[in-house]
């Protein structure tokens, strides 16, 4: 009996590993639907926003029931909407379990981000950040219906997760704005700085904040304007900030001297809020021509004659 009990087990434990054979060859594997990055309103000047990287890698986290299946797993593919995004790591809808998805995206496409993500329960809960000025930060999340979570359907019937990213950071920039300029004058503005620009800082997800913000002033190009109104040639991306402070040097040349010049800080009561750009507009004005005037021709006063003999 002992022996035929044994034989019993050995086919019982052929036949489920059969069963599990069957099972995973039906499985439907988790795919990434193409990603929308969220435009917010943009501020006065609608070029702000053209020169964005292209969206091409993305870091994902995800949950099923309890289990943690993506802990910052890459996703690449190209925007579009046939587009195709391939995760370095393979899993699969389960028929009644329940999945929740997060992704960061941050900096230069083709290399690997450049913040920390501190996971609790196997999502996101901080994204610790470093401002570089350059680097862009986006986040997006997928927790289902109402945030219980998308349930996993039998095989053929699952979606792709679509995800929605949506910009952490602000963009500025500065604009100088003058009347007309003559020959042998020109403006410069330097030291151009948002003086209240944190350096680095972390994003609380739950809530939205940031956090452990550290004060790192952003220093933006010179500025020179020899005939008409100038654009900065660059723009930074910022840690979201209240009441931007501003701070420059603003000259008048002629030639190589300056004429005039002044440095003005001032502090704003405009906030760089997430998904925004904003342009700060600094207006010059070169002031009135001179001007000369002769109001009348100058006359002669006639003296007495002069007898020479």
């Amino acid at each position: 009996m002992k022996k035929l009990f044994i034989s019993m087990l050995a086919v019982a434990a052929v036949t489920a590993c059969a069963k599990d054979e069957a099972i995973s060859l039906n499985q439907e594997s988790i795919d990434f639907g193409a990603p929308f990055v969220e435009n917010s309103t943009r501020a006065t000047d609608p070029s702000l926003g053209t020169t964005d990287k292209p969206f091409e890698k993305f870091q994902v986290w995800g949950t099923a029931g309890d289990v943690a299946i993506y802990a910052g797993e890459n996703v690449t593919g190209t925007v579009g909407p046939n587009s195709v995004w391939t995760c370095t790591k393979q899993n699969f809808w389960v028929n009644g379990v329940v999945y929740k998805f997060a992704a960061v995206a941050n900096g230069d496409a083709n290399v690997d981000m450049k913040t920390k993500v501190t996971a609790e329960n196997g999502l996101p809960k901080t994204i610790s950040y470093t401002a570089d000025g350059v680097s862009d930060l986006i986040y997006a999340e997928n927790f289902g219906p109402e945030d219980n979570g998308i349930v996993g359907q039998p095989a053929g019937q699952n979606s792709a997760v679509a995800l929605t990213f949506n910009h952490l950071l602000a963009k500025a920039k500065f604009t100088v704005t003058t009347g007309a300029i003559v020959d042998g004058y020109q403006y410069k503005v330097t030291n151009i700085k948002i003086t209240n620009a944190y350096g680095s800082g972390d994003y609380n997800v739950a809530n939205g904040t940031w956090s452990d913000t550290t004060d790192k002033a952003q220093t933006f190009d010179d500025i020179i304007v020899t005939a008409t109104s100038v654009e900065s040639a660059n723009e930074k991306l910022l840690i979201p900030v209240e009441n931007v402070a501003v701070s420059f040097t603003a000259a008048l040349y002629f030639g190589d001297e300056v004429i005039w010049s002044d440095d003005v800080s001032k502090t704003l009561e405009n906030d760089l809020v997430a998904g925004n750009s904003y342009n700060f507009t600094i207006g010059l004005n070169i002031g009135e021509e001179i001007k000369f005037n002769v109001a009348t021709n100058p006359g002669w006063t006639n003296n007495d004659p002069i007898t020479v003999q």
